[in-house]
């Protein structure tokens, strides 16, 4: 997932001061219908690491739409409230400090790295440079790290692959299970005409004795 990705970026990356590294775990949490949910996610993380001291939450939307800028950071002040009642945010240092969660501006805020990502996939599509800075330098600014596109590109090549082994791997189980119940039915309905030839031998019979 790109949670975990950015996880290993970090882990990867001892050229960048800004972020420490120590202690630091990188989550996932979905707005709507996905799971896990933005509140599960962070009780999780909180209950996994009771040493926690500060959550940054970074919506991930390539637009400042409404999402970003009202549902989200609502659903997070909602979170937030709910934590607090359920005690994980008191820190255990015997202070009554609270865990800080914070909300970062959406990706898409972020427009100059955004047009740098557009200008790498047109470069790759064009095979070609069309003239901002090199795939490095972009990468470096859109994920804060001095993460190299190619690296990058590996990253996203491997996790197509493995997403499409894993759509593979769950279409041959349906498939394994469609054909089991299609013998089942095949089965079941050898026996109904077995059954129904039964019944009609017995009319016969019966219409021949009268």
């Amino acid at each position: 997932s790109l949670a975990n990705m950015y996880q290993n970026a970090l882990n990867d990356n001892d050229d960048d001061d800004e972020i420490p590294k120590d202690g630091v775990a990188v989550r996932a949490a979905h707005m709507e219908i996905a799971t896990p949910s933005i509140l599960t996610s962070l009780r999780e993380m909180l209950q996994e690491n009771r040493s926690i001291e500060r959550v940054l939450c970074v919506p991930y939307f390539l637009s400042p739409g409404k999402h970003a800028t009202t549902d989200v950071p609502n659903l997070i002040k909602e979170a937030i409230k709910i934590l607090d009642e359920e005690g994980l945010l008191d820190m255990d240092n015997g202070e009554g400090s609270k865990v800080e969660i914070l909300t970062t501006k959406s990706l898409g805020s972020r427009l100059e790295s955004m047009l740098g990502a557009v200008n790498d996939l047109v470069g790759w599509t064009l095979n070609m440079d069309v003239g901002l800075e090199s795939s490095e330098k972009r990468f470096s600014i859109a994920l804060g790290s001095s993460i190299s596109g190619d690296a990058v590109r590996e990253d996203i090549k491997q996790r197509v692959h493995e997403e499409q082994a894993t759509e593979i791997e769950k279409l041959r189980e349906e498939l394994v299970k469609y054909t089991n119940r299609y013998k089942l039915l095949e089965k079941a309905l050898e026996a109904k005409v077995r059954e129904l030839k039964t019944v009609s031998n017995r009319e016969k019979l019966l219409e021949d004795a009268v």
